[in-house]
């Protein structure tokens, strides 16, 4: 009888131990594995505090081919944004940037640092940091669907877009420097506040864009802002 205990008991504690062996090994299947940085990638991280975890999560949540964009927006966006910015902005905005280059056949064709430097970016100024590029590709998406060119495809954002969301230009703007959604919400902006509504239609669609300007022109008239494109090379696009 007393065999019979030790037995039973020896065969629980071995249960127990296999039970204990599978959860642990779980646990660590589900820790996600630590993060080698480039090394400018890492002296970005050093300055990003407690939103550390966040931009780690991101790295996780992103594929091999995307790592390279997060990894680039990383190292050249300011300190405020790696302090601030979640893991499900960043993850957005890259799926995206890199879905549209990836199905559009024009997109394809775009050299890596223009897909980097005027594509993937979320920002163009100091404007706030709206989520706007999965909306923005959804939304414009099917207007410029049958367009050739990067620049038949602005072209048609910039004559289409600003009736379609009701924004017009007005100097009685809340603030100059607009972001997407604060544009749309107000339904007015300056030439700033309307450059970056158009810039991030086109960076949603796969348009390289870029913000441009002079703070004064050389007859004292004033300021101005634009959008340059990239198709081939770069043209001025207007934003009205």
């Amino acid at each position: 009888m007393i065999d019979s205990i030790r037995v039973l008991m020896a065969s629980i504690a071995t249960i127990l131990f296999t039970v204990a062996t599978l959860m642990a090994n779980a646990c660590v299947a589900q820790t996600p594995a630590s993060v080698t940085w480039q090394p400018a990638t890492a002296a970005a991280m050093a300055q990003s505090g407690d939103n550390q975890q966040q931009l780690e999560a991101a790295y996780h949540g992103v594929n091999e081919q995307e790592r390279v964009g997060l990894e680039f927006l990383l190292q050249n966006m300011p300190v405020s944004d790696l302090q601030s910015l979640t893991s499900d902005f960043l993850v957005e905005h890259v799926r995206y940037a890199y879905q549209v280059r990836n199905e559009v056949e024009w997109a394809k064709q775009i050299p890596e640092e223009i897909f980097l430097n005027n594509v993937l970016p979320y920002a163009s100024i100091n404007e706030r940091r709206d989520g706007w590029r999965k909306d923005f590709f959804e939304r414009f998406t099917p207007l410029v669907e049958n367009c050739p060119t990067a620049a038949l495809t602005a072209t048609k954002l910039n004559r289409e877009i600003f009736p379609l969301l009701n924004v017009r230009y007005s100097t009685k703007r809340p603030k100059p420097d607009q972001s997407p959604y604060e544009t749309i919400e107000a339904t007015v902006a300056t030439c700033t506040g309307l450059s970056v509504l158009l810039i991030d239609a086109c960076r949603a669609v796969g348009v390289p864009a870029r913000f441009a300007g002079t703070p004064l022109w050389s007859d004292m008239s004033g300021n101005h802002s634009w959008v340059e494109i990239w198709d081939q090379d770069w043209h001025v696009l207007g934003a009205a």
